[in-house]
């Protein structure tokens, strides 16, 4: 927990401090923990790409958080807690729906952009009466992940970074010439008004998509990510396209960060 005691002290927390008004609860971090955890399972992949581009607004955000806060890859510093997982399956949901999109009409690529099912998580937490009962670490865990010490941190060091991939409907800006920026649920309306040109907005997701794939390579080949900060937010701009800003842009700020290796 070293990062995380020094990002703790270093008073993270920006000028929009305050955090998102419903914090997660334990047994919804143990849905999310059981998803990650399947969703390593090769077997069970290609069902759970789907799924995972099903997750709603609130339960796409938690699968990073979970990730972030509450699990470590390899020692202690810069790489121990990454959105990795995250960022390979965001890959792989961008992939299939920028493949459906380029190849749609504009009633069917409506369709393709919107959710198809309920979101897999709050079907669970509504159909599995076990949830009500939960071991005493859970709440141990609940109550470290939503301090979002470390996604806070990893939010505010790379802003820099994915601020320029924000919808410009979420952050309340006028959104004419920049559809390739509208997140995934602002498209899917803008695509009700207009006939947005949809190459454009192919293009980006596959950019976004070949971008996530390289930063993830390295790490899958050598257990080593040359460049952490390009891979948190290359991450965070495919999960704020695929679930919104809302909650990053609630949870992050200028906050004059040190580099995380000038903190270690």
């Amino acid at each position: 927990m070293g990062l995380r005691h020094v990002v703790a002290n270093q008073n993270n927390r920006g000028p929009l401090g305050g955090r998102p008004p419903q914090q997660l609860t334990a047994a919804e971090i143990e849905v999310v923990t059981c998803l990650i955890a399947a969703d390593r399972a090769l077997a069970t992949r290609h069902r759970l790409i789907d799924d995972l581009g099903d997750l709603c607004e609130r339960h796409g955000w938690a699968r990073i958080i979970v990730e972030l806060e509450l699990m470590v890859y390899g020692q202690d510093g810069a790489l121990s807690h990454l959105p990795l997982e995250a960022g390979m399956t965001s890959a792989a949901v961008i992939e299939r729906l920028g493949s459906k999109l380029a190849f749609s009409s504009k009633r069917r690529a409506r369709r393709v952009l919107l959710p198809g099912r309920p979101c897999p998580v709050c079907s669970e937490l509504r159909s599995n009466i076990i949830l009500c009962v939960l071991a005493p670490h859970c709440y141990e865990r609940a109550r470290i992940a939503n301090e979002f010490t470390l996604t806070r941190w990893w939010l505010d060091q790379t802003e820099r970074n994915w601020r320029a991939h924000v919808c410009p409907i979420c952050a309340k800006e006028d959104a004419a010439g920049h559809e390739q920026y509208l997140c995934r649920r602002h498209l899917a309306a803008r695509l009700r008004q207009a006939d947005c040109e949809r190459r454009s907005i192919v293009g980006y997701l596959e950019g976004m998509r070949e971008e996530l794939v390289e930063l993830t390579r390295t790490y899958l080949l050598c257990r080593t990510v040359a460049d952490p900060d390009a891979a948190a937010s290359t991450s965070f701009a495919a999960l704020g396209w695929l679930h919104g800003w809302d909650f990053p842009l609630a949870l992050a700020g200028t906050t004059g960060a040190r580099s995380l290796q000038e903190t270690l």
